[in-house]
């Protein structure tokens, strides 16, 4: 069954047909793909016999095999200025394929406008792929700058297994193959240097044998510490007190209790599955944890933890971007997917 002709210029004077799994029709200006596009440019020259049939006032249907109907459809309705510039509801994978085809027809220059408002405003990013999905769009529509935002943003946020998730979709093959090392690379040494300061901690907090006295009061009745503002017990109404020191064992006990409650302990698991993101929120849950108040000056616990935030605070301020590649170092084994006009075959019906 062919696909219902969507009409993008009424007074078009091409049709452009896609076919494969999805297929889809677009009446189109080829003096609009002419001025966006050198490969259509091309095309449409006297040349090749779409030029020719043009100039005997025939309009073409242009056969363009295995292209994507969705991401032509936003491309063609963007060049012929029905495009929105709303990055919003797109999917990353949507965009990612859209920077292909922009590669491919060679028009990253006309939709420059639509291209920087994707990629500023894009927000829905939902799994792992998602931030290579965004990397291949900034790559192929050669935005530097955006390229190195998102670089950030996934080595902050993807989880230190996030390739074996990469390896399975074919799209991300097109992204320079030091990425996913790069990214991979930067992920385990920050997270190996946070996960030895939580060790470290440990060592001092064991190795301290400071002692002052906490401000608060431990019934002898039901063994249920309170504030020393309080008379009595507060659970069982006793008088009868003692006080409580932070001492050494005290210190250790409730750092791996904070830790463990946060999910950062046993320590193994979390650094082996979660982002940087992520051990930053357990981080400054196990702070709230490992609270208390006593004469110490400063208490060593509070210390530690403190150090540990500092930690994954400068590590993450202190992410830099990949280096940035430009798509023209491509090497000579990649360069069958950079389409040209000579690769394209463009299969014509003629039309009255």
């Amino acid at each position: 069954m062919e696909s219902p002709l969507e009409t993008l210029d009424p007074d078009g004077d091409a049709v452009l047909l896609i076919t494969g799994p999805a297929s889809g029709r677009f009446l189109v200006s080829s003096k609009v793909l002419i001025l966006a596009s050198p490969v259509f440019a091309k095309l449409f020259t006297s040349g090749f016999r779409e030029g020719n049939q043009m100039k005997n006032s025939t309009r073409p249907t242009i056969t363009l095999p295995e292209d994507s109907p969705g991401a032509m459809r936003t491309i063609l309705q963007a060049l012929h200025y029905q495009g929105s510039e709303d990055g919003d509801s797109m999917s990353a994978r949507h965009l990612a394929v859209i920077a292909i085809h922009c590669d491919k027809y060679d028009c990253n220059s006309a939709l420059r406008p639509w291209i920087v408002n994707w990629l500023a405003r894009f927000s829905c990013i939902e799994t792992p792929e998602d931030h290579g999905y965004l990397l291949l769009a900034a790559y192929l529509f050669q935005c530097a700058s955006h390229y190195a935002r998102i670089s950030i943003q996934a080595q902050i946020n993807l989880p230190p297994r996030f390739a074996d998730a990469w390896s399975e979709i074919d799209l991300l093959d097109l992204l320079p193959s030091s990425v996913c090392s790069d990214l991979c690379n930067h992920i385990h040494r920050e997270l190996r240097t946070i996960h030895e300061q939580l060790q470290a901690g440990e060592v001092a907090l064991a190795t301290d044998g400071s002692c002052a006295r906490l401000d608060c009061r431990l019934c002898k009745s039901c063994d249920n510490t309170y504030p020393a503002t309080e008379r009595k017990c507060p659970f069982c109404g006793s008088r009868q007190w003692d006080k409580v020191y932070c001492t050494r064992q005290l210190r250790v006990a409730q750092y791996f209790d904070g830790l463990t409650r946060a999910g950062l302990w046993p320590s193994l698991g979390p650094f082996d599955d979660c982002s940087m993101a992520e051990i930053q929120t357990r981080i400054s849950q196990a702070k709230g944890y490992c609270t208390h108040q006593c004469e110490g000056d400063p208490c060593s616990l509070g210390l530690q933890v403190e150090r540990l935030v500092d930690a994954i605070e400068q590590a993450i301020t202190q992410t830099t971007a990949l280096a940035w590649r430009p798509i023209h170092v491509l090497s000579t084994a990649r360069q069958h997917d950079r389409c040209s006009v000579d690769h394209i075959e463009c299969p014509v019906t003629q039309t009255a």
